[in-house]
């Protein structure tokens, strides 16, 4: 009885070591390499106001949507190209921000409209969240607005949000960034920027 309990023990024991071992030969969850180094890229060339390897980042056949505000209601248009030196002024982008190179994957910051702040500060990208802040502003300026927009319209708005990352640059002093990148033919595009999530007037 008693070989059989050490018999037993020793066997635990190998047990053990042999899920220790597997464990520790596990290469580490590395976040998406590609997807940081895009950010980064792009957080880079709007503060060195590098409008060729931002336009180099837009998918010619999607275009780059900015999504603005004039009054109540958010509104949205599409541009093949970015033009540093002569913007429309709903659409400035701006660049009074401290640039930030490691990207933090985990829960985005919010804007709190009140105290005009965001929670947390730093670059942002949840890999998880789903963001439909684009058809959310097309099925609005339906509703409200009385604009007519195809369903067609509404559903590629909802399959570019289902594959696009919503990133946030926040810094201490008021600087920002809001873009979205959309993952196509394995390359990162820069597909939306969100000029609205801040703008506290309507």
């Amino acid at each position: 009885m008693e070989n059989k309990r050490i018999k037993f023990t020793a066997l635990a024991l190998l047990m053990v070591g042999f899920v220790l071992m597997f464990n520790s030969c596990k290469p580490a969850t590395q976040p998406n390499a590609s997807l940081e180094a895009a950010i980064v890229k792009v957080v880079k060339a709007f503060k060195e106001q590098d409008a060729a390897t931002l336009n180099q980042m837009i998918a010619p056949d999607k275009g780059l949507t900015v999504l603005f505000r004039r009054g109540i209601l958010d509104e949205y248009t599409n541009i093949k190209a970015i033009d540093l030196k002569n913007p429309v002024v709903e659409y400035q982008f701006f660049t009074d921000y401290t640039v930030v190179e490691k990207v933090s994957f985990e829960a985005l910051p919010t804007f709190d409209c009140e105290n005009l702040i965001w929670s947390k500060y730093g670059l942002f990208c949840d890999e998880n969240a789903v963001d439909s802040i684009l058809s959310t502003a097309a099925l609005n300026q339906i509703e409200y607005g009385g604009q007519v927009i195809p369903e067609a319209d509404i559903n590629a708005f909802k399959a570019l949000e289902k594959d696009s990352r919503r990133v946030v640059l926040a810094d201490a002093k008021g600087g920002e960034l809001v873009f979205y990148l959309t993952k196509m033919q394995d390359q990162w595009y820069l597909t939306l920027i969100d000029r609205v999530t801040s703008d506290c007037s309507a």
